[in-house]
């Protein structure tokens, strides 16, 4: 029973180190893994990929629990075959690092206590009155157009904010931009903006969502609170908050080239941010981040008496260009990038909520990820939660 680690590609070719805080993360892997650790001069290494999940391992190797360092393979078969095992005290088999496309459906086999089972559900945050209530911007979550084309398993969160109507969720943004988000499944589809124009008649709607997706509206014909059609705003001062337990862990600004070693002082919030992401104008801005907090603090607390089943996520909020706070989305946090974030508060709070996590079985069912990816053919691939963010 240990921390299952995997790496993003080659543990021990580091990217080019950054700061002083690089190098001893580095030296610290390189005594406890017994291996150098090491950036090769002309190696192409993306640091920040490499350089979350290596922060994590370093949390767990710190920690003093039993570490299994796994090849890059389906877990079923990676778990008997470890690259690397560093000794250490028993815990609740948990999965860290860089998460696989067939993760999910191999948790429940394994038995697993991180991972949640919940995890997926984060995906459904757009069905919550919380999310609602918090997103401070007007928005409709709408219904694919045609015949439902498959079955899906119902969720435990409600409809809230639904209409059904594709078209007429777009019309209603007649004479302004919106912004069109396939929510479900979550992040298969890049959002985009449509300029809607005055006047807008069904027709044009369709006409419109279709010029702008092709071939996703025959392959997704009939999904159920599939589309989030929102407000266009500028969002400003973006920041990550990690929950577990239904608590504030740590947050941080999402500023793409930080990790957790741009915090060096393992601070729980930092107030770094960016005012536009990747604008590069990065500080240190205390009251936007007291403001951003307080409303995600908010959040929060409404969706864990709406929905306590949904325990673990990860939450963006932002400021719009007049100070209001906005929730933007919910991301399941297993495979949430860590920006700046405490990796250290972070794990400890993993390793607490994977000893609570109820015994899983094979014959598991009631979670949709699992409902879901068991009728999906998918490549077993690196997950990328971030790869359509908000703009």
């Amino acid at each position: 029973m240990a921390v299952l680690f995997r790496p993003c590609g080659d543990l021990f070719a580091a990217p080019a180190p950054r700061c002083a805080r690089d190098r001893a993360l580095h030296a610290y892997l390189t005594e406890r893994l017994g291996r150098a650790v090491t950036h090769q001069p002309g190696s192409d290494v993306d640091y920040e990929d490499w350089t979350e999940p290596a922060c994590m391992l370093e949390a767990a190797l710190r920690s003093g629990l039993e570490v299994k360092i796994l090849p890059r393979q389906p877990l079923t078969k990676a778990i008997n075959a470890p690259d690397i095992v560093i000794e250490g005290r028993p815990c609740r088999d948990m999965l860290i690092g860089r998460s696989l496309a067939s993760d999910p459906r191999n948790a429940d086999w394994l038995n697993l206590g991180w991972p949640s089972a919940c995890n997926d559900l984060a995906n459904h945050y757009a069905e919550t009155e919380a999310f609602h209530a918090f997103a401070g911007r007007r928005m409709v979550l709408a219904d694919m157009p045609g015949e439902t084309a498959r079955l899906r398993s119902s969720s435990h969160l409600s409809r809230t904010g639904s209409n059904g109507d594709l078209e007429e969720a777009i019309r209603g943004f007649a004479g302004q931009r919106c912004f069109v988000k396939v929510v479900w499944p979550a992040k298969t589809e890049a959002p985009f903006k449509l300029d809607v124009p005055a006047g807008c008649s069904r027709g044009t709607a369709k006409g419109l969502f279709l010029d702008a997706t092709g071939y996703l509206s025959a392959a997704r014909e009939g999904d159920r609170d599939a589309i989030l059609v929102q407000e266009h705003v500028e969002m400003r001062h973006e920041t990550r908050f990690f929950v577990i337990n239904g608590q504030i862990v740590t947050g941080t600004g999402c500023i793409e080239r930080d990790t957790p070693a741009q915090n060096p002082e393992g601070l729980t919030f930092s107030g770094r941010s960016e005012v536009r992401r990747n604008d590069g104008r990065v500080g240190i801005y205390p009251a936007q981040a007291s403001v951003l907090q307080a409303h995600a603090e908010g959040f929060v607390a409404a969706l864990a008496e709406e929905a306590p089943e949904l325990a673990h996520y990860a939450v963006d909020c932002a400021l719009k260009a007049d100070g209001t706070p906005v929730v933007i989305e919910l991301n399941p946090i297993a495979e949430s990038g860590l920006y700046a974030a405490s990796h250290m508060q972070l794990f400890a709070a993993i390793v607490a909520a994977a000893e609570l996590e109820p015994e899983r079985h094979a014959d598991y069912a009631v979670s949709e990820h699992v409902a879901r990816l068991g009728t999906t053919t998918v490549a077993d691939e690196e997950m990328d939660i971030d790869a359509f963010a908000f703009d």
